[in-house]
Parts: structure tokens; C-alpha cells; sequence
């Protein structure tokens, strides 16, 4: 019920969001824009937005993965169907074999569960995005008069459009003054979104007769940085001579010597060859904005309906009580035994998987001489779990690797090092980590939803490589708690409680390992969110148009971003390896999640019969319970039992009317796995 109501609180908060957005908001090509203003303030919404969304996916993903494993955990009634036909299932763990074996409306239930998470983790970081302003602007090299009003040449400096100088003129006594230093710093940035005009007032020994001696448009459009292999914007800013004509074929431009050679003198600049004495910049609001998809947020809340439904049905119509958990099994099996797996107590997993004779109808095995082995979790797991886990995750973080060498090559311009990847933050929108070339449409809902498939196509990647290390976790600490009944005397863990047994947790794991799991989860869908990402830049002409034939609609990416991908990736895989090098304890057979196995060591004695809503604990059965001379049996027992003794045999087979058969069948040695 609890992974129902995360589903339903989502739908809430996504319907509620839909429709406020709808109210407040008026729609254009399917988007809104809730916000327009600083785009500092623009930023820190759009990163606690996606914070927010991450962390309801990663809930919706959990919840989704409990209910797939509900759907797909056995029914006692189909336990021993297949136990009938000596075919095992898994119990406890997220299994396709179980698939084959249970009802055809709860596989169509599961593959809705599943499939229905890919809409929801392509589309949903992108329901919200953000839309960077720029604006061209115009630089006025001009002496000082020209502030206070002076002449200038009209004809060589006539107002055109989206430009007019005369108007400029007599504002800019109303501009703020900065220092050349202060002036670099302003205008060496990529986007300029709280300035716009600049005029810089040269030394008076250059001056002629017009007070304004050269104009210079900067147009973000014709930027090298956005059409090119190259970045070098704003580069009126290095004096001519400064870098050689050759800088296209050289790493050195002018971005590149901003802070370690233009701005320590300062003093000395001379942009296109004007002594600059200062300079009067022209402020304006930031017109960045955050923006909501109304298609992108229908298409959540329809598969957020769907995944509702199916988890609902799972709370209220799955009424038949699938064995869930490990504890759900050893209950069912201690208050009716199964007759197929009598006499093979000792029996393993393994021994299942290989088709031992031992588990044949008729057949039986004979006595098993009582060699503990101290085995490792990651043992518990199958083979192909965890192949395909880890050779996933390392594609995974191979791809990683490859991604980052391609896109820290495929920056523009510049330096290369740590700290200029550093300095383009995580999400942030450059033009030197643009991806240029799709031929997208430039506005509207046609050019938003191909970009937010691309930026989102690795979020479903990484919920799936979730659910394989989920799956094997669960493996690992499903095999620890059936070893620790060996150890210690304590009730089962069963999701319908009854008498002193505890319920299970939430999501099949103990929450120091699941609540781990989720923040790396958590974290890392939002990292990736913040390596490649929907990168929407607006543009404004000097006069504050908009200039709706540059606006750019992509993907960006950020190296820095994919580097902690990368880390928090690899310490998760690494997390995993750790728990499997664990040992287990060293008293019982390897039951693992298969269903005879766990059978097999629920033969009770007779008079135990309420041993499942009991403390139990697990040994052989002491002397007064055997016959004497009979082979030993171990077994879960709320009586008292004794740890068994190594080189014993065991294996004794429960008879008709109360009594304990030894006599072995079968020539055929069960080897202890």
C-alpha cells in the first residue's frame, strides 16, 4: 500500500502542478513560462526543481520495483505445481523464471509496472527547464564628451535598425561607470544577461572631431563558438597583436588569456587599438526564465495513472498470498510441509540447478556427512545475476569514460584542464559544450521534445542497471538472513504478520542497505540530468528585441558532471563487490531464493505444528525426536534443536505415521555444494 500511495501522492503533485501552471500561465506551442527575471535566481530554481524530480522518480521507481516483485512472487498452490514436475521458483528476489509459472494477468501486470517507468524517466527531468537570455550589444568607443552631449559623425555612425546611437547618447550619462578591470570582467562572459551597450571612453589624444570614433557590433549569433570547432567569444576584448593570426590552429585565444594576461593590465587596454581610459555599461533586468511543458507533463501523468492502477491492483486485488519474501516461504512450508522435497535437508541450490537424482520422484537421497563452509554472499546470486549485473554496470561507466573523452575533445577553444572544466559548472549552458549540428527547429514544442529524448534517453538506462543491483542485493541479504537462523532463534519476517512475527520492510531490504541504494540511485539520476541536459538560449538584440531567428534550442553537456557520474557510479559498483566479498555464516546449506531448497529444511517435528508463528531456529533434531540408530535430521523448529556435528550424516527421511525413515534409497551420494 505504501508503494500505492507514493504513486498516487505523485499524480497529485503532478496534476496539481499541470493545473496551476494551466491557470497562472498562458500556453504557447504547448510551453509556459513560469518565471522571467535573474537568471542567477533562475538557475537555483531550475537545480532544486530537478533535485525535487529526481527524488519523486526514484520513489516511483522503488515502489514500481516491490510491486513487479509482488506480481511476480509464486503462490503456494503454483510452488507446488511446480514442485510436482520438479521445477523450482524463485522466492524473494525479482526472477523471470517465475514469469513462466504464474497467472497470465499478473505477467501482463508486471510488464505494465515495468514498461511503464521508461515514459516516466525519459520525460519527467524535463518537464521543467530553464531558457537562457543573451543580448547583443553594441560597443561605443567614444571620448569623453560624448557623454555630456558632444557631436559625432552621422553619416559614418547613422542610427539603423534595432540601433540607435542618438537615443544611446542620451542615456548614457545615466550608464554605470566601471574601471577597465571591471569592464573585462563584465563583458568576458558568455551569455551577457544584465548588461547590454558599452561605451568606452578613450584617452582624448586620440580624438578627432566626432566623439564617437568606432562602433563595434558583438552578435551572439555569428558567434564562432555555436557554428564552429573553435570558441573564441567576445575576442574585441584582447588587443590586436595579442594572439596570432593563427589562433585558429592554435589553443591560445582570447578567452583563454582573459584573467592571467588581459585584466593584470588593465591599466594598459587597448581594444581594438583605443587606449580605454573606462567604461559606461548600460544595466538591464535578466530576461532568463523557467519554463513548464504542458505535452511533456501529460505524457508523465498518463503513464503516472497507469503505474497507479497497476500498484493499486497489486495493494487490493492480488488476494491469493504470494510468497514475497523468504520468511512468507519457511511460514507456508512449516504450516503445510511439501512432500516432494522430504528427506533432502541438506540440499542446496546448486544441487537443484545441476538436476541432482535427488530430487526425483521416488528417488531419494542418501545420508549427507555435515561439512560447513564458510561461504561469501556473493555466492547466493547465480552466476548469470551477476554477470549480466556487472558487465552492464562496467558498459555502463566504459560509455561514461567514452562520453567524457569525447565531449572534453569536443570543447571549443581553450584549455582543456581540470579547471576549466570545473568552471562550466553542472547543468550550466555553455556555447563551448553545445551540441551543434541536429538541424532542430528553432522554437515551440517541435524543437523541445527531440531534444528532451536525447538529454533523457540514459535515465531509463540507469533505472534499469538500479533494478539489476537492487535484484542482486536482495539476493545477497535474502541468502544472510536464512544463515542467520542458524545462529540465533528469532521469528519470521512475512508481509501479513500473524502472532509474534515481524513484517518486512518496505523494499525487501534493510534499511541501511536500501535507503543507501536509493541515495545513490537519487543522486546519480540527477547527476546524469546534469551532464547532458535540454539547452535553451534566447536571444536579444542591443535595443532589448528579441531576436527570435537566433534563439537556440539543443542539448548541452557538462564534462564536469559526467566525471562525478562516472565516481558515484563506480562506488556504487564498487559498494556491491564489497557486500558479495561479505562471508556468511557458516551453519546451514546455500538455499539461496530457490523454492525446494528452502522446502527441504521445513520438515519440522509433528508436534510442532505452530512453529511458523514461532521464534524458530535451525539444527538438528536432538535424540528424543530419532529413532535409535536413525540418520539425523536438521530442520526449522520452534522446539529445541542442536547445531550439527561435523562429519555426521544427515538427511533423514520424515515417514507415515509420525516416524523417521533412514534407510538411504538411492546409490546416488548428494555432494554437499
Amino acid at each position: 500500500m505504501t508503494a500505492a500511495s507514493t504513486a498516487l501522492l505523485a499524480l497529485i503533485i503532478n496534476i496539481s502542478v499541470a493545473a496551476w501552471a494551466a491557470s497562472n500561465f498562458g500556453f504557447e506551442g504547448g510551453i509556459a513560462t513560469v518565471f522571467t527575471g535573474d537568471c542567477k535566481k533562475v538557475e537555483t530554481m531550475n537545480t532544486w526543481i530537478h533535485l525535487a524530480i529526481n527524488a519523486l522518480s526514484t520513489a516511483l521507481l522503488s515502489g514500481s520495483n516491490y510491486c513487479m516483485q509482488c506480481v511476480c512472487a509464486p503462490t503456494r498452490a503454483e510452488v507446488d505445481k511446480a514442485h510436482a514436475r520438479r521445477r523450482w521458483l524463485d522466492i524473494g528476489v525479482p526472477s523471470l523464471r517465475n514469469l513462466r509459472n504464474i497467472s497470465w494477468k499478473k505477467v501482463i501486470l508486471w510488464w505494465c509496472l515495468g514498461l511503464s517507468s521508461i515514459p516516466l524517466h525519459l520525460m519527467y527531468n524535463s518537464a521543467f527547464f530553464s531558457t537562457l537570455a543573451t543580448y547583443d550589444y553594441h560597443v561605443i568607443f567614444a571620448s569623453e564628451n560624448f557623454i555630456t552631449g558632444a557631436p559625432y559623425n552621422r553619416t559614418k555612425f547613422p542610427n539603423v535598425r534595432n540601433f540607435n546611437l542618438t537615443d544611446l547618447q542620451l542615456r548614457a550619462k545615466t550608464f554605470d561607470k566601471l574601471s577597465n578591470a571591471d569592464c573585462i570582467r563584465t563583458y568576458a562572459t558568455d551569455f551577457i544577461n544584465t548588461h547590454r551597450n558599452l561605451v568606452i571612453v578613450v584617452d582624448n589624444a586620440t580624438a578627432v572631431s566626432s566623439s564617437v570614433k568606432d562602433v563595434y557590433l558583438y552578435d551572439f549569433s555569428s558567434n564562432d563558438a555555436i557554428t564552429s570547432t573553435q570558441y573564441d567569444p567576445y575576442k574585441w576584448i584582447c588587443p590586436p597583436g595579442i594572439i596570432p593570426h593563427t589562433s585558429y590552429e592554435s589553443p591560445i585565444n582570447c578567452h583563454s588569456i582573459i584573467d592571467n594576461k588581459i585584466i593584470p593590465q588593465a591599466d594598459k587596454w587597448n581594444p581594438r587599438n583605443w587606449r580605454s581610459k573606462y567604461c559606461m555599461t548600460e544595466n538591464v533586468t535578466g530576461k532568463c526564465s523557467l519554463s513548464f511543458s504542458l505535452v511533456v507533463i501529460i505524457i508523465v501523468i498518463v503513464f503516472n495513472i497507469g503505474k497507479a492502477l497497476s500498484m493499486l491492483w497489486v495493494a487490493f486485488r492480488i488476494t491469493d498470498q504470494p510468497l514475497i519474501t523468504v520468511g512468507d516461504a519457511i511460514s507456508s512450508f512449516l504450516t503445510k510441509s511439501d512432500d516432494t522435497t522430504r528427506g533432502i535437508c541438506m540440499i542446496t541450490k546448486n544441487d537443484i540447478k545441476t538436476q541432482s537424482l535427488s530430487w526425483k520422484p521416488g528417488v531419494y537421497a542418501v545420508p549427507l556427512e555435515y561439512r560447513p563452509k564458510r561461504r561469501r554472499w556473493f555466492q547466493s546470486a547465480s552466476k548469470a545475476r551477476w554477470l549480466i549485473t556487472v558487465l552492464l554496470c562496467s558498459f555502463a561507466l566504459g560509455a561514461i569514460i567514452g562520453f567524457e573523452i569525447y565531449g572534453v575533445s569536443g570543447l571549443r577553444g581553450g584549455s582543456k584542464d581540470i579547471k576549466t572544466l570545473w568552471s562550466l559548472g553542472l547543468g550550466a549552458v555553455h556555447p563551448q559544450s553545445l551540441i551543434s549540428g541536429w538541424s532542430l527547429p528553432s522554437g515551440g514544442t517541435s524543437a523541445i521534445i527531440p531534444s528532451v529524448l536525447v538529454a533523457n534517453v540514459p535515465q531509463p538506462i540507469l533505472s534499469f542497471l538500479y533494478l539489476l543491483i537492487n535484484g542482486l542485493c536482495t539476493s545477497m541479504l535474502l541468502a544472510q538472513e536464512w544463515s542467520g537462523f542458524a545462529d540465533e532463534r528469532k521469528t519470521l519476517r512475512v508481509s501479513n504478520p500473524n502472532g509474534t512475527q515481524r513484517s518486512t520492510y518496505f523494499l525487501q531490504l534493510p534499511y541501511r542497505y536500501a535507503l543507501p541504494l536509493l541515495a545513490f540511485s537519487g543522486v546519480l539520476h540527477w547527476l546524469v540530468s546534469q551532464s547532458i541536459f535540454l539547452a535553451n538560449v534566447s536571444t536579444y538584440n542591443s535595443d532589448g528585441s528579441l531576436h527570435e531567428a537566433n534563439n537556440i534550442s539543443t542539448c548541452g553537456y557538462s564534462p564536469i558532471a559526467m566525471m562525478f557520474v562516472l565516481i558515484v557510479g563506480s562506488l556504487l559498483l564498487i559498494f556491491v563487490l564489497g557486500l558479495g566479498a561479505r562471508r556468511l555464516n557458516a551453519g546451514m546449506q546455500l538455499a539461496g531464493s530457490c523454492s525446494a531448497a528452502i522446502s527441504a529444511a521445513c520438515h519440522q517435528p509433528p508436534d510442532d505444528d505452530g512453529a511458523a508463528s514461532l521464534p524458530v531456529l535451525w539444527g538438528k533434531l536432538p535424540k528424543e525426536f530419532m529413532k535409535e540408530g536413525q540418520i539425523g535430521h536438521c530442520c526449522f523448529s520452534s522446539f529445541s534443536v542442536d547445531k550439527p556435528v561435523v562429519g555426521e550424516l544427515y538427511a533423514g527421511l520424515p515417514a507415515v505415521n509420525n516416524e523417521f525413515h533412514s534407510e538411504p534409497i538411492s546409490s546416488k551420494r548428494l555432494k554437499q555444494a
